[in-house]
């Protein structure tokens, strides 16, 4: 399967711009077979001028888009960063995240308090504030008519 990096899309435009696109190369014997491997030819590369750009500005969309929904739903390492209020606050000034719990290896649901920078987890890991290692935001519930 290609591998669609930045190198490659950038080596494909430059050979679009350079007029040195590769087509179909067809073996003919005769000049009918001639005549209609330059048709073929004339369209295959015309085709190719005309789509490929747009094909791979829509490949650089989509990998931005991966890329972005990879960032929203990352978990962040609790040493690079706490919840705050850009991930969402309830009316009581919780965000509803999911943490890591390394020592169990376990996720759970939790809340944070930004102001008061301090955990609420649920009955029994009360103590386990101290083993956080990552946390993420939750999931949206989808919205009505979805």
């Amino acid at each position: 399967m290609t591998e669609f990096t930045a190198e490659f899309i950038e080596e494909q435009r430059k050979i679009i711009r350079n007029g040195t696109m590769t087509v179909l190369q067809m073996k003919g014997n005769n000049e009918i077979d001639l005549h209609i491997n330059m048709m073929y030819r004339r369209a295959k590369q015309e085709h190719c001028e005309k789509y490929y750009p747009e094909a791979l500005d829509h490949i650089e969309r989509l990998q931005a888009r991966v890329q972005e929904l990879e960032q929203e739903r990352r978990w962040i390492p609790v040493s690079e960063r706490m919840p705050n209020s850009q991930d969402g606050l309830n009316f009581d000034g919780t965000i509803d995240v999911l943490v890591y719990i390394k020592l169990y290896k376990k996720v759970i649901e939790a809340n944070y308090y930004p102001k008061m920078s301090v955990w609420n987890m649920p009955y029994g890991w009360g103590d386990e504030t101290d083993n956080i290692t990552h946390w993420t935001t939750r999931l949206q519930p989808p919205q009505e008519g979805e």
